[in-house]
């Protein structure tokens, strides 16, 4: 089976963040790597300090009339605040996934359904044309995976914050656990 790799630094973008669907065939893999002033847009647009690293490999799966399976591998770098002591956080994403990329079709024009039994368990991205969206692709999942509420899992951090307050154990089950022992004014 022949591969063919190709590696991507994102300012060419509608051709080469995407992929053209007739060039696709089993094996085929893409690689998109964020380039500084992407990973600086993107940074603004998720709120984050800053991105480091943002890459993401594709590798076609199979593929079924316009049905296209793809795994990927996401890869991320990029400071976090913890919600709890506000210290900066070094996250780190590794995470592979798989989508199925189906036509984007009005299906009373084309008299085609498609049921839920047909997609189970299946992520799925909708592309129009002849590119797949691979960009967006990487976007959506990126957002997927950056932690909510970001905690440090430090005992020495939780230690300095909970003296006299909390136990670190209760900490580490809530953040307002340290209001626990506070003393309120009644009215």
């Amino acid at each position: 089976m022949q591969k063919n790799t190709q590696a991507i630094s994102g300012s060419e973008k509608n051709t080469s963040q995407s992929v053209l669907i007739a060039k696709l065939f089993p094996g085929y893999i893409k690689e998109i790597v964020a380039t500084e002033t992407e990973r600086e847009q993107v940074s603004n647009d998720f709120s984050l300090e800053a991105l480091n690293i943002l890459r993401c490999s594709f590798e076609v799966e199979s593929i079924c009339g316009a049905k296209i399976t793809v795994v990927g591998k996401l890869e991320a770098e990029f400071p976090q605040h913890c919600v709890v002591t506000n210290a900066i956080i070094k996250q780190k994403i590794n995470n592979i996934f798989k989508i199925v990329f189906l036509p984007q079709v009005e299906s009373s024009k084309e008299g085609l359904s498609m049921s839920h039994t047909d997609l189970a368990g299946e992520d799925f991205v909708y592309y129009e044309g002849e590119h797949l969206p691979l960009w967006e692709t990487l976007l959506e999942q990126f957002a997927l995976e950056i932690p909510a509420y970001p905690r440090v899992d430090d005992k020495e951090t939780f230690s300095l914050i909970s003296k006299n307050s909390a136990s670190e154990e209760d900490c580490k089950a809530s953040p307002f656990a340290a209001l626990k022992n506070f003393p309120f004014k009644s009215k």
